[in-house]
């Protein structure tokens, strides 16, 4: 008899990657959710922590793999809570006691001080870190056999760099192209933890393969000190960048300077503030959400290690420039001081 498997937010990064892999293995019966059913991606509409669970997903399932998440790290408290620990909170409608629990969270639920089990807003770096950290707390406590799953920024896939949703760094490529990224902000030796979707697909689908946990395991998927530093990633998307651009005769964009943040927010940014037009204020500002991810050369100690990440990241950048190939054709506008 097949296994009954519940998959949250199964049309966004993870959650579909997951589906996939899935869904190609025998004895698993898969039953997608999402905030939509519309497009034929998911069986079973349903918004986590809003509406009750429809009677459709009442019974016992085999496996609930929760991916259901909003990854922003713009959010307020109030969004973040409501987005992944109420999301979290209301499976416990759906588990009983047979249930194996797979909870997708992040590496950096560990926050500032690194042990993730505090609930104080302030140890965290912003809402979305919060909320996820809260919501392991609650699985942890609730839901004892819990596997979570922490993975660190995503990419695309390893094999053909492929993403459902391009977020988090590839923001950067997008203001590498565009003129509007003069510098990176952070030191040049931070470590940028990155993992490809298909290898946190991986890691979860083993989770389900595997013999039940007696009690709660954590697996944090990282590279470690094998991850890039902020100077390497910067330089390689350029290099790719590049690549692609030489094959239409484009000429190159060149590789910004990394300027440390405490020297950007004391010297460079009241500049900024005065001197710069509203749209370069505004590239800024959507930056700035991920310069503190650019600062910290402490990367995580990984239980599963990522390989190769540079081949992976390359991959990616590729991809990106052939998805998106206007935007990694342009040609970038030089900053501007706005005229009074």
């Amino acid at each position: 008899m097949s296994e009954a498997v519940l998959i949250t937010g199964a049309t966004g990064t993870v959650g579909a990657e997951v589906c996939e892999q899935m869904r190609a293995l025998a004895g698993y019966d898969v039953v997608r959710v999402a905030r939509s059913a519309a497009d034929g991606r998911a069986e079973v509409a349903w918004t986590m922590g809003v509406e009750s669970p429809p009677q459709s997903l009442r019974g016992h399932w085999n496996y609930v793999i929760h991916c259901a998440a909003d990854t922003r790290w713009t959010m307020d408290d109030q969004e973040a809570l409501q987005a992944n620990l109420a999301s979290t909170v209301a499976l416990r409608a759906l588990i009983d006691r047979d249930t194996q629990l797979i909870h997708v969270s992040t590496a950096y639920s560990e926050g500032l001080r690194g042990a993730g089990t505090s609930r104080q807003r302030g140890d965290y770096r912003n809402a979305y870190e919060y909320s996820k950290a809260l919501a392991e707390q609650w699985v942890t406590e609730n839901v004892p056999t819990a596997v979570i799953v922490r993975p660190p920024m995503i990419i695309g896939r390893s094999s053909d760099g492929d993403i459902a949703r391009p977020t988090g760094v590839y923001t950067l490529f997008q203001g590498l192209t565009s003129g509007l990224l003069a510098a990176v902000i952070g030191s040049p030796q931070a470590r940028i933890e990155l993992a490809p979707v298909d290898a946190v697909a991986h890691v979860i689908v083993s989770a389900v393969r595997a013999q039940p946990s007696v009690r709660s395991r954590r697996i944090t998927v990282s590279g470690g000190s094998d991850a890039l530093t902020l100077g390497e990633l910067i330089a390689r998307a350029c290099a790719r960048i590049n690549d692609a651009r030489q094959q239409h005769g484009i000429a190159d964009i060149e590789v910004p300077p990394v300027i440390e943040r405490e020297k950007w927010d004391r010297f460079f940014l009241p500049f900024a503030r005065d001197h710069l037009t509203k749209r370069q204020l505004a590239v800024i500002e959507l930056l700035s959400a991920f310069n503190v991810y650019t600062s910290s050369d402490r990367g995580f100690e990984p239980d599963w290690p990522v390989r190769e990440i540079g081949k992976a990241f390359d991959t990616c950048v590729a991809w990106w420039c052939q998805r998106f190939h206007r935007t990694a054709m342009r040609v970038p506008i030089p900053w501007r001081l706005k005229v009074s």
